[in-house]
């Protein structure tokens, strides 16, 4: 993957220097990646409160639910045009987003902590680090530029390419005091997800207006494509200097992230 990585960026230079040096367009793009169809879903109304891989979210189980949130985007764009044809260009572009967890899973997670303070017989203290994901999405494409004066143009365009999807670890710690034959204890709980990265094939349509001939606002489409969600779980358990850990493969369903930008 790193090579194919490092030889993208190698032709993406070279081609956005072709441009440059063509006096072609060169654009930096920032705004909000909103999720799409099941990308932005989760499904919690079954979930046992005390077993949190009931959930229906493809993050801890068989499901395709991404329970994605708004997040950000930030890309840049090279184009460079085609003699014959007037506003016509071939585009290389590079786009990353990044989406963290939404409004219902954040919902769950604080109701379970609550319950695990509430729970009588031990006295639990419960956190989580949640899972983000991150996208970067390689692309060449064709862009069209209908100028009407100095002053507004409109633009659409299109792009082919792969994506490097990156999902960073979730993390739950149970953290309290529990009593044996009338004697305290302390223990800790940890279970971590780590999860493999991917590559799928993307693609992206999008349409804009450009003022003044240097600002671009513009509405576009990502499919990212699916891909297998895969890695590792682990938990280690501590109490009183005793520690106990255990870690296993999982293979779950596939995750297509989705955006509208």
């Amino acid at each position: 993957m790193k090579r194919k990585i490092i030889l993208f960026f190698w032709a993406f230079i070279m081609l956005w220097s072709s441009a440059c040096f063509a006096q072609n367009s060169f654009s930096i793009r920032f705004g909000a990646a909103i999720p799409m169809d099941k990308f932005a879903l989760v499904d919690k109304a079954e979930a046992n409160k005390y077993d949190i891989e009931e959930i229906h979210w493809g993050l801890v189980n068989k499901k395709e639910n991404g329970g994605a949130n708004t997040g950000l985007t930030f890309g840049m764009q090279g184009k460079f045009g085609i003699s014959a044809v007037e506003g016509l260009g071939v585009t290389v572009s590079l786009d990353g987003f990044y989406n963290g967890m939404n409004s219902e899973l954040k919902e769950y997670f604080d109701d379970y902590a609550d319950e695990c303070e509430e729970y009588e017989e031990y006295d639990v203290d419960f956190s989580f680090i949640s899972p983000k994901y991150i996208n970067a999405t390689p692309m060449a494409g064709l862009n069209y530029e209908y100028k009407i004066n100095d002053n507004i143009a409109f633009n659409a365009g299109f792009g082919l390419g792969v994506n490097f999807r990156i999902i960073t670890d979730f993390k739950m710690t149970y953290e309290g005091d529990g009593y044996d034959g009338g004697e305290e204890y302390s223990y800790s709980y940890e279970e971590k997800y780590s999860y493999d990265n991917a590559t799928s094939f993307a693609y992206k349509l999008g349409f804009g207006v450009v003022l003044k001939e240097r600002f671009l606002i513009s509405l576009d489409y990502f499919a990212l494509g699916g891909a297998e969600i895969k890695g590792r779980n682990s938990f280690e358990y501590t109490e009183d200097g005793y520690s106990e850990s255990e870690k296993q493969k999982f293979k779950y369903g596939s995750i297509n992230p989705k955006l509208l930008t």
